[in-house]
């Protein structure tokens, strides 16, 4: 009451006009220059009536002053205490604040004032209101703050304080609102601070506070606002805070307490917040909390509470906020708590809990946030829940829902994330979810959803807003987003799509050896690549959404499965449920049978056939009984064979026989009857040959053979024959046949010598022969050469031999050059080249000594046209490139000079540089 007739006095004053004193004047201008005043808000807005201007007296016009009976009452630098309507002072609070004798509110609320509280602030004995709330201010608060004898109101919440809380405070007899929170405040509680029975507002969350919780905090009789949270406060909750019966908000959470929630909390019946969490609390919620009927949040998050929500909580028809998550709750919710009607957020996830969410909660239409991840929830959801039309945030997932997504949902037309990942939802997604225009998030994934994806490409934008989709591992198949996929890939921050889950249905088939089996794999999509395996191999050339088995044999038997990809949808590889194929092991098997052949003398194509039918089943199926024979034609018709039979088809018939057992297993081989004209076998003449014969390409139907009649070994066409004998050629069958013979003689193959060739001074002598004989011409023409004649010029020499039939032929170089002649002057000077191409295209690119045959040992000197010394190198070793000092040297003629190591031989020269 005391503050609230100081504002009326505030509001009556402001209509004065009063100079203050010099000393106050002087004081206010000291608080300017401290401030940073020429920066402040107030003085660079476009108003210049509130500007502090002492060229003239003080006013109330000043931003923040009230003045009253010639001092200044108030400094109110933020009257609506929002940080947002801060009057950017900075620097700190200057010495001369003490100066103001009479000043009754201080309210430098959301600056940005740093260092200590001035000892003389402490003098302001009238003080009834000081906020120093959201600055840099810091040490500690100091004793003498008790001199604030009329204080009422306190608020150094959000600063950098340290130190522990004085126990002077306590004796702030006037005191109602002490907030200390957000600071670094250490140390226990004054337990005297519980005798300020006075007090209706106590914060002191968000430092470093240890101890107990008083049982004495019940002697606030009139504390209304409690708050304690995050600090590091141990022992157990005393039931006696349940006597604190005025309090409307509680906030103990986040400490190191223990225990239990005591049952006389639920006296507490004007509470209207309760935030216990993350405190270490276990066992369960009592039923007591069931009277807290004017709730309007309950935070009990992140703690170890066990068995059931209270049903009784449903009596909380006020309640906005309810959250439990990361406890071990268990149970099914009740269905009363759709009486909640005012509910904004409810967070159960993390917990045991189990059951349906009941339809009653369809009465949540003002709720934005719905958590209940993580938990053992199942069944369907209602489609009544289409009522929350508010719905911002649902997150469900990691529990066991199933069934089909309600269409209606589309109208959560304000839904940001939705998250539904890890269940058993099954069927297709709406296409009007396209309506969740707001949407950021969409997790899908882990579920049975299968056909099309609807296009949220125009309401999921680019990846700089963290926007993404999952839908991987469910039943989706590549046509049911690739026309999204590049807009999904490439502009969203998040697209997950991989796995899906195995398509098409598990199948066995079990056939018989012979028989055909189609398997099929069938997936949506436009640009699909198909590839089958076999036992986990993959088959070659199986690029089909289709494998056909034709005809099925018993290495077919196994599991075969089909991968699938998309040149479209990147990164996804769709795999095929197995088909299993088992053959049937006891199928029969149908031989063999040779073709039948018989000589048609007319030429007409048709003739009798002596078949024997025992025989030719005899050769069909061998040892294997109780199987039924039957023949056919080549459209599968059945055909009437007899033992003389006349072909219906001329020339070549073919006739298909099929062994089929009791089990309906089959098998088929084929045979053909076949007409022959008289035969004509091919002549060839006796041959005599060198080391081998080549057989000719013979006519067709003739055949060669090593032995008369068609015995012995058939040869074939291009076969060499190596050693001397007669071959046989064989044509047609029976009396229609024909036969030929011719000797094929082979003589051995003849060797000659071969020479290397050969460079000499002067002369070369022919050397002895092993075989062969030396000519002057190929083919043993010109004349013929002996073992030590002299070949005095170039010239090639030939080796040949011959037996009429076979012949052999070598040959080699003889090169008489004088530069072979080490001591020869003409051969030395030859060994220095008449010009070089220093042009770096690999030839001539350098002058050097030509060490071919003997080797030149000495010096070699380069002089220019004028005698100039240009270079000089060793002749073995060296050589030069045509430069000067690095320099390029024109293309024009040089000189050299050669000198021998012992001196002996002195060679000069001149060459050419071209380039």
């Amino acid at each position: 009451m005391r503050f609230c007739l100081l504002l009326i006095t505030f509001t009556f004053c402001h209509l004065s006009q009063a100079q203050v004193t010099p000393a106050e004047r002087a004081a206010l201008l000291a608080f300017y220059n401290a401030t940073d005043g020429p920066n402040w808000f107030s003085e660079n807005d476009a108003d210049p009536t509130d500007d502090w201007d002492f060229s003239g007296p003080v006013t109330n016009d000043w931003k923040g002053i009230t003045i009253f009976g010639g001092n200044v009452i108030s400094i109110n630098m933020n009257p609506n205490q929002l940080i947002t309507e801060a009057n950017n002072l900075t620097g700190t609070i200057p010495n001369e604040i003490g100066n103001f004798p009479s000043l009754r509110l201080l309210n430098l609320a959301g600056e940005n004032l740093t260092g200590n509280l001035p000892a003389s602030l402490f003098d302001l004995t009238e003080l009834s209101y000081l906020n120093l709330v959201a600055n840099n201010l810091s040490g500690e608060i100091p004793d003498e703050i008790s001199q604030l004898v009329n204080l009422v109101n306190l608020y150094l919440t959000n600063n950098n304080f340290d130190g522990e809380i004085p126990v002077s405070i306590t004796t702030l007899t006037n005191l109602e609102s002490l907030e200390l929170s957000g600071n670094n405040l250490s140390g226990e509680i004054p337990i005297e601070l519980t005798n300020m029975i006075q007090l209706i507002t106590l914060k002191l969350g968000s430092n470093q506070l240890t101890g107990f919780l008083y049982p004495e905090y019940e002697n606030l009789v009139n504390l209304e606002t409690f708050y304690l949270f995050s600090n590091s406060l141990t022992g157990t909750i005393p039931p006696e805070l349940g006597n604190m019966t005025s309090l409307r908000f509680l906030n103990i959470g986040r400490n190191d307490l223990n225990g239990t929630l005591p049952d006389n909390l639920g006296n507490l019946s004007n509470l209207e917040f309760m935030d216990i969490s993350s405190a270490n609390i276990s066992d369960s919620i009592p039923e007591s909390f069931g009277d807290l009927t004017e709730l309007q949040s309950l935070r009990l998050y992140i703690n170890e509470l066990t068995g059931t929500i209270p049903a009784s909580l449903a009596n909380l028809t006020q309640l906005r906020n309810f959250e439990v998550f990361n406890n071990e709750l268990s149970g099914e919710l009740s269905p009363n708590f759709g009486q909640w009607s005012q509910l904004i957020t409810f967070k159960a996830g993390s917990n045991q809990l189990t059951g349906f969410i009941p339809e009653s909660y369809a009465s949540f239409i003002n709720m934005t946030n719905f958590e209940v991840s993580y938990n053992n929830f199942s069944g369907e959801l209602s489609p009544l829940f289409s009522n929350w039309n508010n719905i911002t945030y649902l997150n469900i997932r990691d529990n066991e829902f199933s069934g089909e997504l309600p269409d209606t949902y589309s109208n959560w037309t304000n839904l940001e994330i939705f998250n539904i990942g890890h269940n058993q939802f099954s069927g297709q997604l709406s296409p009007d979810f396209a309506n969740w225009t707001n949407a950021q998030g969409l997790n899908f994934q882990h579920n049975q959803f299968e056909g099309p994806v609807p296009d949220f490409t125009a309401v999921l934008t680019d990846d700089i807003q963290g926007e993404f989709i999952q839908i991987n591992n469910n039943r989706f198949q590549f046509g049911d987003f690739e026309d999204e996929f590049d807009y999904y890939n490439q502009e969203l921050f998040g697209f997950f799509y991989n796995d899906q889950a195995s398509v098409n249905d598990i199948e066995t088939f079990d056939n018989c050896v012979g028989s055909s089996v189609t398997l099929s794999t069938l997936v949506s999509g436009t640009a699909n690549v198909y590839q089958w395996f076999k036992d986990g191999s993959p088959i070659s050339g199986a690029n089909d959404a289709d494998l056909i088995l034709d005809p099925l044999s018993v290495t077919d038997a196994g599991v075969y499965t089909c991968e699938i990809t998309s040149t479209i949808v990147t990164d996804l590889t769709l795999e095929r449920n197995p088909i299993t194929v088992t053959v049937n092991n006891n199928a029969p098997t149908a031989n063999e049978i040779v073709d039948i052949s018989i000589c048609d003398p007319d030429g007409d194509g048709f003739a009798i056939f002596p078949i024997n039918l025992a025989d030719l089943e005899s050769q069909t199926i061998g040892s294997q009984t109780g199987l039924t024979v039957s023949y056919y034609d080549v459209s599968g018709n059945p055909l009437p064979l007899i033992d003389n039979f006349t072909n219906t088809t001329p020339n070549t018939q073919t006739i298909t026989v099929r062994v089929v057992n009791s089990s309906g297993c089959s098998d088929e081989t084929s045979f053909n009857l076949i007409t022959t004209l008289p035969a004509t076998a091919e002549q060839l003449a006796d041959t005599t040959v060198c080391g081998s014969f080549t057989l000719p390409e013979l006519d067709l139907s003739n055949n060669y053979y090593t032995q008369p009649n068609a015995e012995g070994t058939q040869l074939q066409a291009g076969e060499n024959i190596t050693i001397t004998q007669t071959i046989y050629i064989y044509a047609g069958v029976g009396n229609c046949s024909d036969q030929s013979n011719f000797t094929v003689t082979i003589e051995p193959v003849l060797a000659v010598d071969e020479l290397e060739d050969v460079t000499e001074c002067g002369v070369f002598i022919l050397p002895q022969l092993n075989n062969g004989i030396y000519y002057t011409q190929p083919g043993g023409a010109g004349s013929i050469l002996t073992a030590g004649e002299s070949i005095t010029e170039n010239s090639t020499i030939y080796i040949y031999d011959t037996n009429e039939v076979c012949f052999a032929e070598s040959s080699f170089q003889v090169t008489i050059d004088l530069i072979a002649c080490e001591n020869s002057d003409e051969a030395i000077k030859l060994k220095f080249p008449n010009f070089f191409t220093p042009n770096e295209d690999g030839t001539n690119d350098v002058w050097e000594v030509d060490q071919d045959f003997f080797t030149l040992r000495g010096t070699v000197t380069i002089y220019d046209r004028y005698g100039k010394l240009l270079y000089q190198f060793n002749a073995e070793t060296g050589s030069w490139n045509g430069t000067f000092n690095g320099r390029r040297l024109t293309a024009t003629d040089y000189w050299y000079r050669f000198v021998e190591e012992e001196g002996s031989t002195i060679v000069t020269g001149h060459f050419s540089l071209i380039r």
